[in-house]
């Protein structure tokens, strides 16, 4: 006789979804820290610098696509990934 087996979806998150969500928490949890803990106004002030640089940077390669809405897309994209490269290097 064969075993039975049910068709039914697994209950619960895989261990995936859970790394995941604890590195999330993680990542804010960092943030935070870096934002409001003992250096809060010192760090404020370095992120407001890096985030204007990288919005002059973003908008003046823009307006060099301006026509042209896919490169512009993808060079705006490739601008973000850079500049999430740096923060994480100077936050470290």
């Amino acid at each position: 006789m064969k075993k039975r087996t049910s068709a039914k979806a697994k209950k619960g998150m895989s261990k995936g979804k859970v790394a995941a969500g604890v590195a999330v928490s993680a990542a804010i949890g960092a943030g935070a820290y870096y934002l409001m803990g003992p250096n809060s106004k010192k760090n404020q002030k370095k992120v407001k610098v890096l985030a204007s640089k990288i919005k002059k940077g973003a908008m003046s390669k823009a307006k060099k696509y301006e026509g042209d809405y896919k490169q512009a897309k993808k060079m705006v994209t490739k601008a973000v990934k850079g500049a999430k490269k740096e923060i994480s290097k100077r936050i470290k």
